[in-house]
């Protein structure tokens, strides 16, 4: 239960930012790598979306859609006082939606009341969303134990087939906010948004039946277990992509179900081929290295940038690194920076590591030691080991922006030696083997850090261990010549 809830919460909840475990390998990362003679490949790059031409007919639409545009800065600088203006004017001439749009603005801005009164506006015309925007209003400032306004414009929202407004219901019942906590109740609102394709509520729906079960429970056929399954089951027959794609890694992992690669393989290929970006990540590396598929490199790197595409932060990263290392797609600079920008723009560790590193060797740029610096702190901040090294270096050093600060390149050595990175432990090794970053020489605990990182099997150990071996013998040498 606990390694299938991890995979729920990481995949289901959090999918737009993690990966499947088997499928899960950061395919590119800043270092070489040594590649089986191949093809290069012509892909299909970021297709801007066209936009949209407004006519000015005087229309209610036409005025809506200018609200829009300077509300979101579609084209245009955001400018909220713009899209007001815009906005009142489609409502002069009769947009609901345009009542809505307005009041959230409002609301955004904390005046409710004005807010509200663009919502009951709306919902005196039966608008679905205005009657879910008032359910969402009467919790501001609310602390009874009982909401009935907000059951009711829930209620109303989702009489319409609003699916947000049976996640809303689901909610209050599987918390007990404003109403009494009632489990059976939230699961039956929750299928029914679920039964309207709302991914939110797949989500949902699935952490309530784990939860039930509690994180000890080790068994795969509890009642809720099988109803897990059975949700992901239902929704996917309705073509939701997400289902299917967490269907893929049951299968893949054997949890809740036999365990069953071509099973998994059909799920994940359903799902990529619905756009779900999670799907075309994975399945771009299974056709990349051969796992599971028969290698194809087109279908792979094709797979992957549509993935990028769709701002998945990793594809960009690996996409970035196709083409600084012209690796299966035509070496382009320009093209390699632009995407592993938007990766690491999109919380991509690893691509603020390759784009520092970019700047650091003035790749297609000038070199910005100072630029690098700052992308290697903000990866090691977000937990990618190897900007730990980079940062080591750079107190050690006061190089890239910072001043030289040895206390602060023990503090950052010792927190990848706490990730267990076996990279810095050799570091520490030499830290002492030869006295940097401030430590006294001690022999004894350079051979000691040493062992860890031969303890995890660290392949650069054996080189440091040489390179000791060749100084002991330079200095015994040096010795010599004095005598």
């Amino acid at each position: 239960m606990k390694k299938y809830l991890s995979i729920v919460l990481s995949s289901l909840m959090f999918s737009s930012c993690t990966t499947p475990n088997l499928y899960n390998s950061s395919m590119e990362d800043a270092a070489p790598t040594v590649v089986e003679n191949f093809d290069q490949v012509q892909v299909d790059d970021v297709k801007e979306p066209e936009e949209e031409i407004l006519v000015d007919n005087g229309s209610a639409e036409y005025f809506y859609k200018l609200g829009v545009k300077y509300e979101e800065g579609k084209g245009v600088e955001v400018d909220l006082t713009k899209a007001e203006q815009f906005y009142q004017k489609a409502i002069d001439r009769g947009s609901v939606d345009a009542m809505n749009a307005l009041g959230v603005i409002f609301l955004g801005k904390g005046d409710y009341d004005k807010a509200k009164n663009f919502f009951e506006k709306s919902a005196l015309e039966g608008d679905e969303i205005a009657n879910f925007n008032l359910g969402n209003l009467s919790f501001i400032g609310f602390n009874g134990k009982e909401n009935k306004q907000a059951l009711n414009f829930y209620q109303k929202s989702a009489d319409k087939k609003y699916s947000p407004a049976f996640v809303a219901l689901g909610d209050m019942y599987a918390m007990g906010k404003g109403v009494t906590h009632d489990v059976k109740k939230a699961e039956e609102n929750y299928l029914k948004a679920a039964d309207l394709n709302d991914d939110l509520a797949i989500d949902r729906l699935s952490l309530l039946y784990l939860l039930q079960d509690g994180m000890e429970v080790e068994s795969d056929d509890t009642e809720n277990s099988i109803k897990t399954v059975q949700l992901f089951q239902r929704v996917a027959e309705k073509g939701n992509a997400k289902a299917m794609y967490v269907l893929s890694l049951l299968y893949q992992n054997g949890f809740y179900v036999k365990e069953d690669n071509n099973k998994s393989i059909e799920y994940l290929k359903k799902s990529a081929a619905l756009g779900y970006p999670e799907a075309e990540y994975s399945l771009a590396y299974l056709y990349l290295t051969g796992m599971y598929v028969e290698k194809d490199y087109k279908k792979g790197v094709q797979l992957m940038t549509n993935a990028a595409n769709k701002n998945l932060p990793d594809a960009q990263n690996n996409i970035g690194m196709l083409y600084l290392k012209g690796e299966l797609v035509p070496k382009d600079l320009k093209r390699a920076k632009k995407w592993l920008e938007q990766a690491s723009a999109n919380g991509s560790a690893m691509g603020d590591y390759n784009l520092g590193v970019i700047y650091e060797a003035g790749m297609g740029e000038s070199i910005d030691n100072q630029k690098a610096g700052q992308l290697y702190l903000k990866s090691a901040d977000n937990g990618y080991l190897p900007a730990f090294a980079k940062v080591v270096d750079m107190y050690a050093t006061g190089t890239k922006g910072v001043l030289k600060d040895n206390v602060k390149a023990r503090e950052w050595l010792d927190q990848a030696i706490d990730k267990d990175d076996s990279d810095a432990m050799l570091l520490k090794a030499n830290a002492y083997f030869y006295g940097n970053y401030g430590y006294a020489k001690d022999m004894a605990l350079a051979k000691e850090w040493l062992d860890k990182a031969k303890q995890m099997d660290n392949p650069k150990a054996s080189a440091v261990e040489s390179s000791w071996k060749r100084s002991e013998r330079f200095v015994k040498l040096q010795g010599s010549f004095k005598k």
